[in-house]
C-alpha cells in the first residue's frame, strides 16, 4: 500500500494536533510558581494511602523568623527531616511517598 501525499499531510495535522493538546493539558497542571506542584493537585496524591494523606495535608515547618508554623504547600518542598518530624508519620509513609515520587 502506497501512502499518498495527502495522507501524509492529514498524519502531519493529527500529530500537531496531538502535541498542542498535550502542551496545553500540561500548562494547566503546571503552577505559576517556579513550577512547583501543589500537595494537593500531586498526581499521585489519589493513590497514596490514607495515613501518607493524611500527614501531606498536614505538614508544618517552624519558622523561626515569624516564630510560629508555616504549612507546607508545595510537594517538591517536602524533605525526609520535615516529613519525618510530624505527627504521625513514620519511615512506612515516608517509603511510600518516596515510591510514589520516583525517588
Amino acid at each position: 500500500m502506497i501512502i499518498t501525499r495527502d495522507e501524509y499531510n492529514n498524519a502531519l495535522d493529527v500529530i500537531e494536533a496531538y502535541q498542542k493538546q498535550l502542551f496545553q493539558n500540561h500548562s494547566k497542571e503546571s503552577t505559576p510558581n517556579n513550577g512547583k506542584t501543589k500537595i494537593s493537585d500531586w498526581i499521585e496524591f489519589t493513590r497514596c494511602g490514607v495515613r501518607l494523606k493524611k500527614a501531606l495535608e498536614k505538614l508544618e515547618v517552624y519558622n523561626a523568623k515569624e516564630k510560629c508554623y508555616t504549612k507546607i504547600e508545595y510537594i517538591e518542598d517536602v524533605t525526609k527531616t520535615i516529613f519525618l518530624k510530624q505527627k504521625s508519620t513514620g519511615w512506612k509513609s515516608w517509603n511510600e511517598f518516596v515510591h510514589l515520587r520516583g525517588f
